[in-house]
């Protein structure tokens, strides 16, 4: 199944993750992000609405993915041998 998100706006990383959860009616156990945003700018150029939806799409997004799976592993489908960090 294919799941479409504006990556670069904020919020898109929830979004994503509670369409996922829903669709298959649990948390993923797994997050392959594939996502990425590069541009053609130098730094000369580059203004900082392009930065900003860069930063989003590659760093602020696998961080916010990442922290939504481990509150689901935490609060409902921690597995024997899944160490949290608790």
């Amino acid at each position: 199944r294919l799941f479409r998100q504006d990556l670069a706006q904020g919020g898109a990383a929830a979004s994503l993750f509670e369409e996922v959860t829903a669709a298959f009616g649990r948390a993923p156990v797994l997050i392959i992000n594939n996502a990425s945003r590069f541009t053609e700018s130098d730094l000369e150029s580059l203004d900082e609405a392009e930065l900003t939806a860069t930063l989003a799409v590659n760093l602020t997004v696998p961080v916010m993915l990442t922290r939504a799976l481990l509150a689901a592993v935490r609060q409902n489908d921690a597995q024997p041998g899944v160490k949290t960090g608790e």
